[in-house]
């Protein structure tokens, strides 16, 4: 169901009491997983580093009115919920946000797992090499059932010359048999 609300408080508001369904009222909500972004910032959940609302503990979602990026008006899960998280998973990408990988690694003492920066060029090469590969495998694929289909239509055709061959034989013989002896 889609619900439209007048600010980023009724969403906040709204959200948690969606949440709560899930989650006991009395204790911080825990996702097994949360996939997340980082922006060049630092920031992820649209906690921005040094806004007053990376310091809110007291609810699950918060309400922000005057993000530093667009929109200015959005909410946020908040830090206790995300630190609450089995686990975090950051799908980064930019070499604009090398740096600050590195902070949050030293900062948080975090590990970090790099899967490497991705060039362009590479991509379009693996992903060409893919389609050419899935069209050889359909081709192969093609032979092997045409050439199944001519095994069958062979040996549909014997059977049916050796079944001709050997009605032929059988009224041979019934011909070669002279009557009343």
């Amino acid at each position: 169901m889609v619900c439209f609300l007048d600010t980023a408080e009724e969403a906040s508001k709204d959200y948690i009491k969606k949440m709560a369904v899930h989650f006991p009222p009395d204790s911080l909500p825990r996702f097994h997983l949360l996939l997340l972004g980082m922006g060049p910032d630092g920031h992820t959940c649209s906690l921005f580093p040094g806004h007053r609302i990376c310091d809110d503990t007291s609810v699950w979602v918060a309400p922000i009115t005057n993000a530093p990026k667009p929109p200015p008006s959005r909410i946020t899960l908040t830090f206790p919920v995300v630190n609450n998280a089995e686990c975090c998973v950051f799908a980064v990408s930019g070499a604009a946000k090398a740096d600050m990988i590195k902070v949050w690694h030293h900062v948080t003492g975090i590990s970090i797992c790099l899967i490497g920066w991705v060039d362009t060029e590479i991509v379009v090469i693996i992903i060409i090499t893919i389609i050419i590969l899935i069209i050889v495998v359909v081709v192969v694929v093609v032979v092997i059932i045409i050439i199944i289909i001519i095994i069958i239509i062979i040996i549909i055709i014997i059977i049916i010359i050796k079944a001709k061959v050997k009605q032929s034989r059988y009224r041979l013989g019934q011909a070669q048999r002279v009557p009343g002896s």
